[in-house]
């Protein structure tokens, strides 16, 4: 219908590369790459990948992306422990739901395996509200060393101490390139049909 009647229309997140349709995707899989080559440049031998258990392309991607950085190093190691996200109800109990499930894979899934882990292994987080509860732990518990890295635009807490690596998706940029790409099919001007926006280079948050 889009297409027949010529309504402006521009999809926006994780797009397929088809003929005729104007978007705006995110690299997921290359901001997951570039934070764990950075991690692993700087002396990780462990990687924990705590996701948030959706089924979408971004969580497809990132994956990917985190295990075209792991053949690059082969001595290393990539666990992934999964936050199961509730489906089919309210917001409010959805986001309730997903902090309890955060507490319980913390303790249950996460914390027992960084036992093993040493100065500059690292735990990277999928979604910005999962960060808060393994600094929280983390900080508890004295386990200092251990890096912690985001893929998320959300902000992060700061904690004395803690090295904690953020790479961002640039959301607002995304919104911006999709509203100018409807501005251009209002207005019948050219316009770059596909847009992949780059993530942010990965930086420590500095106190």
């Amino acid at each position: 219908m889009i297409d027949n009647y010529k309504i402006p229309f521009v999809a926006c997140d994780c797009c397929p590369d088809e003929e005729g349709l104007a978007s705006v995707s995110f690299d997921y899989e290359d901001g997951a790459f570039e934070v764990a080559c950075c991690l692993l440049g700087e002396g990780a031998k462990r990687i924990l990948y705590w996701q948030p258990g959706v089924d979408s392309l971004q969580e497809e991607y990132r994956l990917c992306g985190l295990k075209k950085a792991m053949e690059l190093y082969p001595d290393a190691e990539l666990t992934v422990c999964k936050v199961p996200v509730m489906q089919g109800t309210s917001s409010n109990d959805r986001h309730t739901a997903f902090d309890d499930m955060c507490k319980r894979s913390l303790t249950q899934n996460v914390l027992p395996r960084l036992r093993v882990f040493e100065q500059n292994d690292a735990v990277i987080c999928g979604w910005g509200v999962m960060i808060k509860y393994l600094c929280a732990a983390l900080y508890q518990r004295k386990e200092l060393e251990i890096k912690i890295a985001v893929l998320s635009d959300s902000d992060v807490p700061v904690v004395p101490g803690m090295n904690i690596m953020v790479s961002r998706p640039e959301y607002i940029r995304g919104g911006m390139e999709s509203a100018r790409l409807l501005l251009s099919q209002i207005h019948k001007e050219p316009y770059e049909s596909r847009i992949v926006i780059a993530p942010t280079p990965p930086t420590y948050v500095k106190i």
